[in-house]
């Protein structure tokens, strides 16, 4: 099967950001797509065996860096306000990418991310944009560590590497200023009513021994309808070995071939 890539340079009114479009043949559309972006210092890099597996299988996908992570691109972010208060309107221009990259309409729609990015994707989920589709947020290495008293990039483990982990995004959302946003957003969570499935490997140290299954409770008193599934290997660090397990839920909840 032939995969067609589009690169793009995205801008909506808050940001520039660079996708990648995963356009499947026209022959093998089942009308899903597919919208996916990364975790904090990372880049849409992380992202390209979730589209390729997503594709072969005939699921449109858009990938896209988050703004101000400089592995994916060197635009600015203006604040820590404007990235926590706008971010996740970027899953609507890269759905917005795809859609005039395509001659198929949208029937089944996936938000997916990987640790900040799948903080991002349930925020995207209430998008009005969005409130019309039968849609399904995918999260990945996403949790609530209860017993977590610092982050892991504050750990002794990283602290050799903090210096230049901190030169990888734009200074606005330096690790001390967005880790306790990120603490906030996941104690106070309002999402309801979407259906969320959860991917998180037990030898995942930065989600924790139960943070998964914590989050989803959370989830499910807010009337979300949670599913969860806990890999033996998927460590925090390599969010592209969740492709095989993205492709098995979906292909299971949406009856694809």
């Amino acid at each position: 099967m032939s995969v067609k890539i589009i690169s793009k340079t995205l801008e909506n009114e808050q940001f520039k950001f660079n996708a990648m479009a995963f356009i499947s043949p026209e022959s093998a559309n089942n009308g899903t797509w597919a919208l996916m972006t990364h975790g904090y210092t990372a880049n849409k890099a992380d992202c390209i065996n979730w589209a390729s597996r997503l594709s072969d299988a005939g699921i449109n996908s858009v990938i896209f860096d988050l703004p101000g992570h400089y592995l994916g691109s060197y635009h600015e972010v203006a604040s820590l306000e404007q990235f926590t208060n706008h971010a996740h309107e970027c899953f609507e221009t890269a759905f917005d990418f795809l859609e005039t990259s395509l001659s198929i309409e949208c029937k089944n729609l996936v938000i997916c991310g990987h640790s900040l990015g799948a903080l991002l994707s349930l925020k995207a989920s209430s998008l009005p944009k969005f409130k019309t589709f039968n849609k399904i947020v995918i999260c990945v290495g996403y949790g609530l560590n209860q017993n977590e008293k610092t982050h892991v990039f504050d750990t002794p483990i990283y602290q050799k590497t903090i210096n230049i982990r901190r030169q990888l995004v734009h200074p606005s959302i330096d690790s001390d200023l967005i880790f306790p946003w990120i603490k906030k957003y996941k104690e106070e969570i309002e999402i309801k009513n979407q259906r969320v499935h959860l991917i998180c490997g037990k030898d995942d140290v930065v989600v924790g021994d139960g943070g998964m299954n914590y989050l989803k409770e959370q989830l499910e008193v807010k009337g979300n309808i949670v599913s969860a599934n806990e890999p033996n290997r998927l460590p925090h660090n390599n969010p592209e070995l969740a492709a095989s397990h993205i492709f098995s839920f979906l292909k299971k909840e949406l009856n694809l071939s």
